[in-house]
């Protein structure tokens, strides 16, 4: 096995005789097994240009406004190439009339920026060395490690082989994952080094664009493929704004902050994120001049790329000959929202309990809504366990060697944030199923049957938990869910209309689910079938995906009135959904701009009040033929808004 390491290794470093190498490389293995090849970056002599990028929708070098065109089937910045403002092609009367959100996706899309030559060199060093980091995948993989016995039972008097069926179907079940964790490995090696090459291609250039369209639901993504600043820790790291400001004095407190945020300090205050990059103020400077030798500090962030990245902009701050206040930074820095989706929901129903934990209440530090649910629930179980309790004493260990400590933070905290975007039951005890069936990996204490009831028990605190914690955002929930089964079952089956609303900002939002029905087609040529879908009733998705939706409207709007007011101001910002990015020194400005469009947001609009009048109207025929009315939202809590302006951990 080392043997074919290092062969692996010598074949993803090694060079090609007779002259250039392609940008990425496919190299087989020794063994002919196409499981082991290597995918790697190739050496070039000559200057990769735009050109060279061969996509159809590459970033842009010059941008083109979405405003001020004529007609909707000319909204395209790709001149003859289509790509429409809208994924859907509805709202028409929205986008001829320049609603609000459109403009605020031009002002995100006209953003400048400028691939990092730093952060270029560095990842392509790393990807050259072939061993990886974090989400950079090594150029080698990992043989099938599938430790389970095959439960063939070889017998001399047997001319056929047979084996245990228990044993064999938990070996298929174990290699099938080896394979597709592999098979993942390269797949995302492959995509990340082919925006490699697209910064490669465009290093050259002083100013690149993205431009941005909606989706249904109003939430912007970017146009360019593979390489954006949508992407993971090593693609948003190759990317920072092209046109430069001054630091400040304010700018350097934020670029210190965003620091300690991408080492994975965000459980800290302020002053105390501060405090930690000056005590590491020599391994930012050692990380910045020889980031890859050395003890190379930055690879122990949460963030590692962005990490190193703003250690070379603080590094770089502290040598300015005028003082590190004169330092023009192109760094984009960035603040994120607070378990984003239970913030909606705490302030849809004024919760007080819930808005403490998700920080829409000032407190000295972050709160953790994940590890305040978790308390409550360790409170559940340890009562369980003193009853006896088989299930609970297992969740809770016997405190020896590794039977400890079982139920943490990350086991629960997929489910509860999927949980307020309309998870079932069933998905959130499937995904608490794979985090214990991941530690199990580690200590085999328990069947396979042991860690499907320890999911289903966790799931049921789980949401036990959630209705003590968050128990006006949980009445939310059920009054949506009530309603649109009502109203569900009022309308025909085959004549069933998709759920819609409006936003604040003018956009109709209507969901696309509709069953999958095909149309037979007769002709000279002979029998085919069309896609009817259009046609086709509204499907059951309509129900499930009516919270997710609403709550991603929600943040769209909050995301878009945020830009408006910043272009207002004659600021730029960038944002991924309740991520946003601005300059260190406008930092302050956007942090309170943020907060005072959220409290405008939530206190002239009500959305569950507005989703009743609306669908009342929508639906008046079908309701009155059933005698059915729409029950009131439910009643709010006392949470007073105006504190999010006063809470310095709503975004941070």
């Amino acid at each position: 096995m080392a043997f074919l390491s290092i062969v692996l290794l010598y074949m993803c470093l090694r060079s090609v005789p007779g002259g250039q190498r392609a940008v990425c490389e496919r190299f087989t293995s020794v063994t002919g097994k196409d499981e082991f090849g290597i995918v790697t970056l190739g050496e070039t002599d000559r200057k990769l240009t735009a050109s060279d990028l061969r996509v159809a929708l590459p970033p842009q070098l010059t941008y083109n406004s979405w405003l001020d065109r004529d007609g909707v089937n000319s909204r395209s910045v790709y001149g003859s190439v289509k790509s429409g403002v809208l994924k859907g092609g509805a709202n028409d009367i929205m986008l001829l009339s320049q609603a609000p959100i459109i403009k605020a996706l031009d002002s995100i899309s006209k953003v400048p920026w400028r691939i990092s030559k730093y952060m270029l060199y560095v990842q392509e060093e790393i990807v050259r060395q072939g061993y990886g980091l974090s989400k950079i995948r090594p150029s080698f993989y990992p043989l099938h490690y599938t430790n389970k016995k095959s439960g063939v039972i070889v017998h001399e008097e047997l001319d056929r082989t047979i084996f245990n069926h228990e044993l064999n179907k938990e070996y298929t079940k174990q290699r099938d994952m080896d394979w597709r964790r592999i098979s993942e490995l390269r797949s995302s090696r492959v995509h990340y080094l082919q925006a490699l090459r697209q910064a490669r291609a465009l290093v050259q250039y002083s100013h690149v664009y993205f431009p941005n369209s909606l989706d249904f639901r109003g939430r912007m993504y970017p146009i360019p493929g593979r390489l954006n600043h949508t992407g993971s820790d090593p693609f948003r790291a190759l990317l920072e704004h092209a046109e430069p400001k001054p630091l400040g004095t304010i700018g350097l407190y934020w670029l210190k902050v965003h620091l300690a945020n991408k080492m994975g300090q965000t459980k800290l205050s302020f002053d105390d994120r501060v405090r930690y990059a000056d005590d590491h103020i020599e391994d930012i400077v050692n990380s910045a001049e020889a980031p890859l030798a050395g003890d190379r500090w930055w690879q122990e962030g949460a963030e590692p790329m962005q990490a190193l990245m703003a250690c070379k902009e603080l590094a770089d701050a502290m040598k300015c000959s005028q003082g590190p206040e004169a330092f023009l930074s192109h760094i984009p820095v960035a603040v994120d929202g607070s378990y984003n989706g239970l913030q909606h929901y705490s302030a849809i129903g004024r919760d007080v309990y819930g808005g403490e934990l998700v920080n829409l209440i000032p407190s000295e530090k972050p709160a953790d809504a994940y590890t305040g649910i978790l308390k409550e629930m360790m409170k559940s179980i340890e009562r369980d366990a003193k009853n006896n309790k088989q299930v609970a004493l297992r969740c809770i260990g016997t405190g020896q060697g590794q039977d400890r400590n079982h139920i943490k933070r990350k086991t629960i905290k997929r489910p509860i944030m999927t949980q307020v975007y309309g998870v079932t039951g069933y998905g959130m005890q499937e995904q608490i199923f794979e985090e214990l069936y991941r530690q199990n990996f580690k200590h085999g204490l328990w069947t396979r049957v042991d860690v499907k009831e320890m999911s289903k028990y966790i799931r049921d605190k789980v949401l036990e938990s959630l209705g003590v914690t968050f128990k006006e955002t949980q009445e939310c929930r059920k009054w949506l869910d009530q309603v649109t089964r009502i109203i569900w079952k009022c309308q025909p089956a085959e004549l069933r209309n998709a759920f819609s609303w409006t936003t604040p900002l003018g956009l109709i939002v209507r969901q696309p689910y509709r069953t999958h029905r095909d149309t037979p087609l007769f002709t000279y040529n002979g029998f085919t079938k069309i896609s009817a879908q259009t046609a086709s009733p509204a499907s059951a998705k309509q129900l499930s995906a009516i919270a997710p939706n609403l709550i991603h409207s929600l943040d769209a709007t909050h995301l878009a009135m945020t830009a408006l007011e910043m272009q207002n101001r004659g600021l730029c910002m960038m944002a991924v959904h309740d991520s946003f990015w601005t300059y260190a020194c406008d930092l302050p400005t956007m942090s309170q701009v943020l907060r005072e469009q959220f409290v405008a947001l939530y206190d002239n609009y009500d959305p569950l009040f507005e989703l009743k009048e609306q669908w009342e109207e929508q639906f008046f025929f079908d309701l009155r033929r059933h005698g059915m009315k729409l029950p009131d939202p439910p009643k709010r809590g006392d949470l007073d808004l105006k504190n999010v302006l006063n809470s310095p951990y709503f975004f941070s």
